[in-house]
């Protein structure tokens, strides 16, 4: 082909600067230097995409002919051919602020695995203290318009005073406060099931999941919903220094079933204590400053119930 009849897309030089072109027969060569052409097109205000649409479509079924009948095709006209039509950009672009938006709102996990505890700042400045086996999720995207956390298990919040509101949710329950310090325990693997909220500091709401009967809380008070669709029962005295003690690594279970307090010390000591059916709903009251073992809290609870326990394969055994 003359220089005198190349397309408007490509001048003489660029033609030089591309000699497989000049490999490829004249329909070929023709095609591509109109595909190339109409592409250009792409940056004025209204190009013809139905023409550019076509002329992609004419180079690829030629290339997908060439690579059945066993022809080889020029690694370059093979990367141009893959390009995606003008069409194409409106979905890209949608598909891709898709993406962007899922992550955005995508839900933060904070997990403190079975042994550890974790303690860390939300996005607004609220400290969080998670107990072992705990998880806590929110919305980092969203935050600010709202401040909405969902609770697996124990954690200890001091939350900053802000407009917005803080709410928790756990499995049967809903806390909403401004600003203060409190705990709340919502395991729901336990053998009584219930969110219990303790108020050091402030003040809390405390409802079913359903806001149906709020109580208020006070400074020094506790309250709790059961997953019997009963309301929160009416605040209490709490003592404080025992249902805080988890956060110094201390350890206080007041009249709960024996599998709740052994279901509590796998947690904090990452082991597995297998228990006899015949004594797992025997009360048990247990309380130690900071127990620097196991052992020391399960010789506890042999000497204060009668029961036996013996070291076993994947951890420990109680018998009665």
């Amino acid at each position: 082909m003359s220089d005198n009849n190349q397309k408007p897309g490509m001048t003489p030089s660029e033609i030089e600067q591309h000699a497989w072109l000049r490999e490829l027969p004249p329909s070929e060569r023709s095609e591509l230097e109109q595909t190339w052409h109409l592409a250009s097109l792409g940056k004025e205000p209204e190009p013809n995409t139905k023409a550019v649409s076509d002329a992609w479509a004419s180079v690829a079924n030629r290339l997908d002919e060439d690579t059945e009948s066993g022809k080889a095709v020029p690694s370059r006209f093979r990367l141009i051919s893959i390009v995606p039509p003008l069409r194409w950009a409106a979905a890209i672009a949608l598909l891709a602020m898709a993406v962007g938006y899922f992550s955005w709102t995508r839900p933060v996990l904070l997990d403190a695995a079975q042994g550890e505890t974790l303690e860390t700042n939300l996005p607004d400045g609220s400290i969080i203290h998670l107990a072992s086996g705990s998880s806590l999720s929110f919305s980092k995207g969203l935050w600010g318009n709202t401040r909405n956390v969902s609770l697996k298990g124990e954690a200890f919040f001091d939350v900053v005073s802000m407009d917005t509101p803080f709410i928790i949710e756990t499995f049967n329950a809903s806390i909403e406060v401004l600003g203060t310090r409190f705990n709340v325990r919502a395991r729901e693997d336990d053998a009584t099931p219930k969110t219990i909220v303790a108020l050091e500091k402030g003040s809390v709401q405390l409802a079913t999941s359903q806001g149906n009967d709020e109580v208020v809380l006070a400074p020094g008070q506790f309250s709790e919903v059961s997953t019997s669709g009963s309301p929160p029962t009416e605040p209490e005295l709490a003592d404080m220094d025992r249902i805080l003690s988890w956060r110094e690594g201390g350890f206080a279970f007041n009249n709960h079933p024996l599998s709740t307090v052994l279901a509590e010390i796998e947690r904090r000591y990452a082991v597995r204590i297998d228990l006899d059916n015949e004594i797992a709903d025997d009360s048990l009251t247990l309380f130690h400053n900071r127990p620097d073992n196991i052992e020391i809290l399960l010789d506890a609870i042999v000497a204060y119930k009668g029961y036996q326990y013996q070291v076993t394969g994947t951890g420990f055994s109680l018998i009665p």
